[in-house]
């Protein structure tokens, strides 16, 4: 189970690149509304994704790319595809990660800390925020072009492993653009380390292969 959570903390920790520009959103309920409106109406999502993954001491970014899908309700995949090809798929309650020819399979129905990453990460990756509990604090910000949400975790083991979250979404569509994850503060002092995850060439509604969302 360690080797999960050292994994997920690996993959998702990102640092805020939140815009000088950005504002509170007037209307949040508004916002809220809109949003779920927005996920009610998508089935499936695919895309292309590149990760840039920043690190202390390091000049220039680690950059991986891929394949995102996501079908509804609670199937969801990254595949990756370069420099090395690795995957982690959410299908039900199972979680599995693939990489260097290595698979582990978890339940996350058996863990109540692996539920709340599970819930977290597919509401990132589909800026669905209707399964998020309680114990994450949820801001809301905007500029001309996008809103952006803030997911902080109230929770002190979830903050072991993520400081907080940032989803922008497109107005023009409500779709996610860009996604950074914060890493939490090691030892008091912040690492400034953070991953950053773009996306492009976004499809709605199209049918998607199952074998993307195989755990088993």
């Amino acid at each position: 189970m360690k080797r999960v959570f050292l994994f997920i903390a690996t993959v998702f920790f990102t640092v805020s690149l939140c815009a000088q520009s950005l504002k509170p959103v007037g209307d949040e309920a508004a916002f809220r509304s809109k949003m779920q409106a927005s996920a009610s109406k998508i089935n499936t999502i695919q895309s292309d994704f590149v990760q840039n993954k920043y690190m202390a001491g390091l000049t220039t970014a680690i950059k991986s790319s891929g394949k995102f899908y996501y079908q509804k309700e609670d199937k969801m995949a990254l595949s990756y595809t370069k420099p090395m090809k690795s995957q982690m798929v959410m299908n039900g309650s199972k979680m599995m990660m693939a990489a260097g020819g290595k698979r582990n399979v978890v339940d996350a129905s058996s863990n109540k800390l692996m539920g709340e990453m599970k819930n977290v990460m597919a509401a990132c990756f589909t800026g669905d925020l209707k399964n998020m509990s309680s114990n994450y604090k949820m801001e809301f910000f905007e500029d001309a072009g996008n809103y952006m949400v803030k997911i902080t975790p109230k929770d002190e083991k979830a903050k072991a492993y993520v400081a907080h979250v940032e989803l922008y979404l497109d107005k023009k569509d409500m779709s996610m653009s860009k996604m950074v994850m914060v890493q939490p503060v090691k030892s008091g002092k912040k690492t400034g380390d953070y991953t950053e995850y773009v996306f492009s060439n976004k499809k709605f509604n199209a049918p998607i292969d199952a074998s993307n969302f195989k755990v088993d």
